[in-house]
């Protein structure tokens, strides 16, 4: 459920910030007005949530397979790849189609060959090459290259790619039982990521393994009493709000902090919904949650083209003020936008399992 929420924050951010007025510039300004502004800020640390929860998965596959003995590179980078490539590839060849039909519209100066503030200090236009294609679909956007076209959540894939990489590596770098030389070799290959990929993406590293540490502490105590239980939980969400508006409203660190703020805030959350999850779960919500889950990650590759694309349909149409009116245009906007992302999830994250079968 927490996947499926942060795929919408991100997407609800991106509608707010194309179609709405800046709330400084907003008529009718007030407290609920503010609060929706709030949430739908979010969409950065929406993103680090999925750090986090991607750490804790990925690391207790790796880990389960390094105790019995079974780690297999053959295997790991196959279930990646898939899981990765699977929805990226059409969702770089859907952002050409619509960037390329969106260049050609009366309006197309503002949105495609101008910088979008908020967005980016690159015009989509420019973002468009073919190395540029080709560099997000080998993990290389933010380093060597721009995301690609209008489809600027990419950065966040090459982030998840080299850490998907540098787990295993540092493991038998430093805990395994392999001959000294190769240890080695892998601390090195380990040293030559982390130039490479440079500062930022190193750093938020650490939030990827703070997943994977709530994972080993889960192993340490499998279970938790259930008024210690509400105890959690109740500190995880109220730290997890208060950095969320601190972070999103007053912007005080700034950069790396307050990322490191947002997800450390989430952590105690991610250890409750660990720790205190059982059977017993409302049919209901499970079955929005596998639902959200299902398309969440194709959701967050190709929702902007789509939303760059109609907004510029749009022309010179002005911005939105944030009345019940356009909030149910917004909703609409977004609901169809979801639909559309479900809709390909049939034929790229449903596929996976089989893919990897297949390709095994």
């Amino acid at each position: 459920m927490v996947r499926g929420i942060a795929a919408l924050a991100v997407m609800l951010g991106h509608v707010r910030a194309l179609f709405f007025v800046p709330y400084s510039q907003a008529l009718n300004r007030n407290t609920a007005v503010g609060t929706v502004y709030l949430l739908t800020s979010l969409g950065h640390q929406a993103v680090l949530v999925f750090f986090v929860l991607s750490g804790f998965f990925i690391s207790r596959s790796v880990l389960d397979s390094f105790r019995r003995g079974r780690w297999s590179w053959k295997i790991f980078l196959v279930n990646r790849l898939t899981r990765l490539l699977l929805v990226l590839l059409p969702g770089l060849l859907l952002c050409a189609l619509w960037d390329h039909f969106g260049m050609h519209l009366p309006s197309a100066g503002e949105f495609y060959y101008r910088a979008i503030p908020a967005f980016s200090n690159q015009p989509i236009a420019a973002r468009s090459s073919l190395s540029a294609f080709v560099g997000n679909l080998f993990f290389l956007q933010s380093i060597y290259f721009p995301s690609f076209g209008s489809d600027m959540p990419l950065w966040s894939l090459s982030y998840e790619f080299w850490y998907y990489l540098l787990f295993p590596i540092l493991l038998i770098a430093l805990i395994s039982r392999a001959p000294l030389a190769r240890r080695l070799a892998y601390a090195l290959a380990g040293a030559a990521i982390i130039l490479m990929v440079g500062r930022d993406i190193s750093l938020l590293f650490l939030v990827w393994l703070a997943g994977a540490g709530v994972g080993l502490l889960h192993d340490l105590r499998p279970e938790l009493r259930a008024r210690t239980s509400v105890a959690w939980s109740t500190y995880g969400c109220g730290a997890l709000g208060l950095a969320g508006v601190f972070v999103a409203k007053v912007k005080a660190p700034g950069g790396v902090a307050s990322d490191f703020l947002v997800a450390g805030a989430f952590l105690p959350v991610m250890y409750v919904l660990v720790q205190a999850s059982g059977s017993n779960v409302n049919h209901a919500y499970a079955s929005t949650a596998k639902l959200l889950a299902s398309c969440s990650y194709t959701l967050y590759v190709v929702h902007l083209p789509v939303l760059i694309f109609l907004r510029t349909v749009m022309g010179q149409v002005p911005r939105w003020e944030p009345d019940l009116r356009h909030a149910a245009y917004g909703i609409a906007l977004a609901a169809m936008v979801a639909a559309y992302a479900l809709i390909i999830s049939r034929f790229t994250e449903a596929r996976t399992d089989a893919l990897r079968r297949r390709i095994l």
